[in-house]
């Protein structure tokens, strides 16, 4: 029977250091050429006829998003124009105008007060322009008979003695007369709003 001596430790370390240098030269070889041959070869991608490697791409969707976040602000800005002054002067006008049928209601009224019959005084157009708050109205007294002229003026009276009628240019006092509705007196005023 041979007895086989346990090997120091340095002994062992000094029969395994060559074939570990070996083998991690090698390994260290292969990894840097697989590095910088194979896998740039095999991991780039081309996208719009331009080839990327992995940290192109994420560096070119981060700048794609930049760029997509800045238009949309853009965009935004556009079609929301809330905070350009000129869209909120606009607005400001719009929402201190009165609206037409207000005034065609506030006509109306006067018309009512005016005289019970209806529709003796009778408006056939109304053009209105809210920004300046111009009003026109056309129309004509009918129905009344040989009145038609005073119902005239005394409606004409209630407009300018409204608090939110100014401006109010007089119509012409005629007494016309037609077959199918008999005297009338035709009108058409202009007046500003308040």
């Amino acid at each position: 029977m041979i007895l086989v001596s346990p090997l120091p430790p340095w002994a062992i370390l000094q029969r395994i250091a060559v074939p570990f240098a070996l083998f991690s030269s090698v390994l260290t070889v292969l990894l840097l050429a697989s590095t910088l041959v194979v896998l740039p070869r095999f991991t780039r991608v081309e996208v719009n006829d331009t080839s990327y490697s992995a940290l192109e791409l994420q560096q070119r969707r981060a700048e794609l998003e930049a760029h997509l976040a800045d238009l949309e602000r853009k965009r935004d800005q556009l079609v929301l124009a809330t905070n350009i002054p000129l869209y909120r002067t606009v607005k400001e006008r719009k929402n201190a105008a009165a609206p037409p049928l207000a005034v065609w209601s506030l006509l109306k009224d006067l018309a009512k007060s005016v005289v019970t019959q209806n529709d003796a005084v009778h408006l056939s157009s109304l053009r209105y322009r809210p920004q300046e708050q111009q009003v026109e109205a056309s129309g004509d007294v009918r129905f009344c008979g040989p009145r038609s002229m005073t119902v005239l003026a005394e409606f004409v009276e209630l407009l300018t003695k409204n608090e939110r009628v100014t401006g109010l240019s007089r119509p012409q006092f005629i007494r016309e007369v037609d077959s199918a509705i008999g005297p009338h007196s035709p009108f058409t005023l202009s007046f500003t709003l308040k």
